[in-house]
């Protein structure tokens, strides 16, 4: 992962409205590299759209938004690149297995996709035993196991997570938070949350945000 001057995700006066509903309005965030920041607060406070908006899959309506020094709004694929976002609809493929999955992922980003590297990564987020079944036979909680060994497998220099929690079983929140706690040594994090003991557990800063009406 290239070192990158600056913060790795750095949003400038961003306001986003929908309609006469603002959720957004005039929100400045910097993340260094290794900080894992925790968005807390109710539903419909803007936490999604602000994480949407953070990967550079949304607009805002005002201010600027930078990821690994790279301007989201003139820059959007150099964004996509340095940036992995997992929301709250994992975006799989019912007639693929994990392993097919994950190797597509892989070539992808011109990572090591050969059986064995494919192997470790599931082997790691507790799905090998299900490699080569069809991802609509999955659970929903063994779905997002996936989706989570998917975007954390480029080790971005910007990682964004909706709730990434959802659905885990206590093996499968142990394995995320200590692959949170290991990226703290190298990319920043942004993920939302509900659960305040989580947070705690896996941010170096929290941010929350309140409801508008």
């Amino acid at each position: 992962m290239a070192e990158q001057a600056g913060p790795a995700l750095r949003l400038r006066g961003v306001t986003k409205r929908y309609g006469a509903r603002t959720v957004l309005r005039g929100l400045d965030l910097e993340l260094g590299r290794g900080e894992t920041v925790a968005v807390l607060g109710p539903n419909g406070a803007g936490k999604s759209t602000l994480l949407r908006i953070a990967a550079g899959l949304a607009r805002p309506d005002s201010g600027t938004v930078e990821v690994a020094g790279h301007d989201a709004r003139a820059q959007p694929l150099a964004v996509r690149t340095a940036c992995s976002f997992l929301g709250q609809d994992a975006p799989l493929y019912d007639e693929l297995t994990p392993a097919e999955h994950v190797a597509w992922w892989a070539r992808l980003h011109r990572l090591d996709h050969q059986e064995s590297a494919v192997n470790r990564t599931l082997l790691e987020a507790g799905l090998a035993r299900l490699a080569h079944h069809p991802v609509r036979t999955l659970s929903r909680g063994e779905r997002q196991r996936l989706a989570l060994a998917l975007v954390l497998l480029p080790d971005p220099p910007v990682l964004v997570l909706d709730e990434p929690f959802a659905a885990l079983d206590t093996v499968a929140h142990a394995w995320l938070e200590s692959l949170l706690a290991a990226r703290q040594d190298r990319g920043a994090t942004l993920v939302s949350l509900h659960d305040e003991a989580a947070a705690a557990r896996v941010a170096t800063r929290t941010l929350r945000l309140e409801a508008r009406a």
